[in-house]
């Protein structure tokens, strides 16, 4: 059994050979949502931002019932009355659109510092690789990238096998 345990992690190293070049690219992107670590955290904010969706969709139903019954009370309801009605409900409204434009915003936040702990976590690995192999920088391959690079320089497989291997060995899972 240790024999194919140690030979499972030979293989694994084989196939982790880095290139030889000045410089390293990692697809940022594919960092995060092909590593089991980067998969885990997107799971939890997929989930919550489900949530949100599920409780905006609720408040829009009940706003819209209220709103129909709001309609059929003003036939049957003196003007000022029905004013007041109409005042109160848009108010509330109103309150309710800044409350869900904050909650998302705020969501924003949690998203994008979700990302900057994915990366300084994540750090340590990368600077291992980039000792490793000799060269002298990485770069970050992005949507908005301009650069090219030949694709023996790019060592996100590589990134996202040792994120998987850490996380998985310290049973470390996404806040």
């Amino acid at each position: 059994m240790m024999l194919w345990l140690a030979a499972g992690q030979a293989m694994a190293q084989q196939d982790q050979v880095l290139p030889s070049s000045d410089v390293l690219v990692i697809n940022r992107q594919r960092l995060f949502e092909e590593s089991a670590y980067g998969r885990a955290i997107l799971f939890t904010l997929n989930q919550r931002a489900g949530e949100i969706r599920a409780e905006n969709q609720r408040l829009i139903q009940d706003l819209e019932a209220e709103e129909r019954d709001l309609a059929l009370k003003r036939s049957t309801l003196p003007q000022d009355e029905f004013q007041t009605l109409a005042e109160a409900f848009d108010e509330k409204v109103q309150k309710i659109r800044r409350d869900r434009d904050t909650q998302e915003r705020r969501f924003d936040l949690i998203v994008e510092q979700t990302r900057v702990d994915f990366t300084n976590k994540t750090a340590p690995i990368l600077e291992k690789i980039l000792l490793e192999s000799g060269a002298s920088i990485i770069l970050y391959q992005t949507e908005d990238s301009n650069f090219m690079a030949l694709p023996k320089v790019d060592v996100t497989a590589i990134a996202i096998q040792r994120i998987d291997a850490e996380f998985s060995a310290n049973g470390s899972t996404p806040q």
